[in-house]
């Protein structure tokens, strides 16, 4: 009996672990399938996250190739600079010097005449004033004037160029009610004035479209007085103060050959 007893107990744990470890196999496989199919549908449909990366390519892919070719036609038009100056001809513009020195924001123009698609002749004037700040505020404004003649040469290129030639300037220096209350008498002169002959030479790039439209910019120009031909400043003598006459004096010193540098001096008009 105790074996049986004992056989019984052996045999039903050991009937026990059997069934506990079919289960567990039964089980796997139940959630495997599942597991399976997910593997296999996931395989079939791509994830969302993936289409909309895809359309996101495609898209900037067709983004893309527009400006690539909106770039290819604003080229063509631009390379046509140097067959429009090929054919001559004259041309006007306006300008504007926002950074110009010594008085800034000058507007002017420029009327020229391309000899040959790589040499062009022009004539400038440039003019700018304005009422003085801080130090030099007993003035009642400053006015400069500039008459240019410039070669300018593209050197082969479609539209940088450099330039260079001469100017003939004017300054006037106009003298403050304070300073003019202060001479003896009646003042026999309220201005300052001087002209100077000089140099100029500087970069930029200029294009000419097929229309005739023509715009460009010069990057880099310095305008250098060279020889002071008229110097009128007979206040320095009447000053009513040394004070007033030193003032004065330095002002026109500084004026003289004070360097004119320029920078992004923008032009646009026509060429016909």
């Amino acid at each position: 009996m105790a074996l049986v007893k004992g056989g019984v107990g052996g045999y039903g744990g050991g009937m026990r672990y059997f069934l506990l470890v079919v289960g567990m196999m039964f089980a796997g496989s139940v959630m495997a399938a599942p597991v399976e199919a997910s593997k296999e549908a996931s395989k079939e449909a791509p994830p969302a996250v993936e289409t909309v990366a895809e359309s996101v390519k495609e898209t900037a892919k067709e983004a893309g190739e527009k400006i690539d070719q909106a770039v290819v036609r604003v080229d063509e038009r631009l390379t046509q600079a140097r067959a429009s100056r090929a054919r001559g001809g004259w041309f006007a513009a306006v300008e504007y010097s926002y950074l110009d020195m010594i008085l800034p924001s000058k507007f002017g123009l420029v009327v020229g005449k391309n000899r040959d698609q790589n040499t062009s002749w022009e004539l400038e004037y440039l003019s700018g004033s304005i009422k003085p700040p801080g130090f030099l505020d007993r003035f009642g404004g400053l006015e400069e004037q500039r008459y240019s003649f410039l070669w300018r040469k593209y050197l082969g290129t479609n539209s940088f160029n450099l330039f260079a030639g001469v100017h003939y300037g004017k300054f006037t220096i106009q003298i403050g009610d304070a300073m003019l209350s202060r001479v003896a008498g009646t003042p026999t002169i309220d201005a300052m004035r001087l002209e100077a002959f000089g140099g100029t030479v500087g970069l930029g790039n200029r294009w000419t479209l097929k229309n005739g439209l023509t715009f460009g910019v010069d990057w880099l120009s310095w305008a250098q007085p060279l020889v002071v031909i008229s110097r009128k400043a007979a206040f320095i003598d009447e000053a009513g103060t040394a004070d007033d006459g030193s003032d004065a004096r330095s002002a026109m010193n500084l004026v003289s050959y004070f360097p004119r540098f320029s920078a992004v001096k923008l032009h646009l008009g026509y060429s016909f």
